[in-house]
């Protein structure tokens, strides 16, 4: 796991929300495994994290750069073949 997301992760564990998002990487460059531990596991430990405003904007950057609905769902349009 890259050093910036193990940064945040202590981040979240001290109540600094606000150094999370400073310290985060860019949405692009995290990988499948991270944006997976962010969106659904440790939900006690990142729940401060996860319930600020920031992290919606956070999780509709993540849905826009997978080709998802702003609230996560797979567009009517998706060519589930290619």
């Amino acid at each position: 796991m890259d050093q910036d997301i193990e940064a945040s992760f202590v981040y979240v564990a001290i109540n600094e929300v606000d150094v999370v998002f400073k310290t985060l990487p860019k949405v692009e460059s995290l990988s499948l495994d991270q944006i997976y531990t962010i969106r659904y596991f440790f939900p006690d430990r990142l729940k401060a994290f996860r319930e600020d405003n920031r992290y919606e904007d956070l999780i509709r950057q993540v849905n826009k750069d997978w080709g998802l609905n702003p609230h996560g769902s797979i567009p009517a349009d998706y060519d589930i073949e290619t």
